[in-house]
């Protein structure tokens, strides 16, 4: 353990989520890239070339438990959430679709002072669509089955940007610290 739980619960912790379906069409390509170095190269070859397109990996392979396993697939909530435990336990869940405002928000909890949000792993052009284009109805589908812990946890909604409401009620469910 590294820190002793009365250390672990003074510090502030946050984790940043993402619109399920955005999520895995995003991983899907990035790993079809190359990802990170050789490991996702070689996962990406043995697991995705067996699927002619996106729709087929997801109809067809996203339910197995050796894709599953995968870091880039797996559900947000393992991430966010101690075992045995249904909510978060962080002081603050930041949304992908919000990071600059955020961000703005973390960095003057942790530093007292808003610090500059630098764009590390940028992904090159892609010439694919949006997520919410490329998804048949039976994929939407099948992400909003197996990924529905994180939908209902973080208020998304399928095929939509961060809503309002997801804001609200993220403000209810984490006490501002400063």
């Amino acid at each position: 353990m590294i820190f002793t739980e009365k250390e672990f619960e003074t510090l502030f912790k946050f984790a940043f989520v993402r619109n399920p379906w955005d999520k895995i069409f995003s991983a899907y390509h990035f790993l079809l890239q190359g990802g990170y170095k050789g490991y996702n190269r070689e996962w990406a070859k043995k697991h995705l070339s067996a699927y002619r397109d996106f729709n087929d990996f997801i109809c067809n392979g996203l339910h197995r438990n050796d894709i599953r396993h995968c870091i880039h697939f797996r559900p947000q909530y393992e991430f966010v959430c101690l075992p045995l435990e249904s909510r978060p336990h962080l002081d603050y869940v930041g949304f992908f679709e919000h990071l600059t405002q955020d961000f703005v928000y973390i960095s003057n909890c942790i530093y007292g002072r808003t610090i500059p949000l630098e764009h590390k792993n940028k992904t090159t052009a892609t010439n694919h669509v949006p997520f919410q284009e490329a998804y048949s109805e039976a994929s939407r589908r099948i992400v909003g089955d197996l990924y529905g812990q994180d939908i209902e946890m973080f208020g998304y909604q399928p095929m939509q940007a961060l809503t309002e409401q997801q804001l609200r009620k993220r403000e209810l469910d984490y006490t501002p610290r400063r």
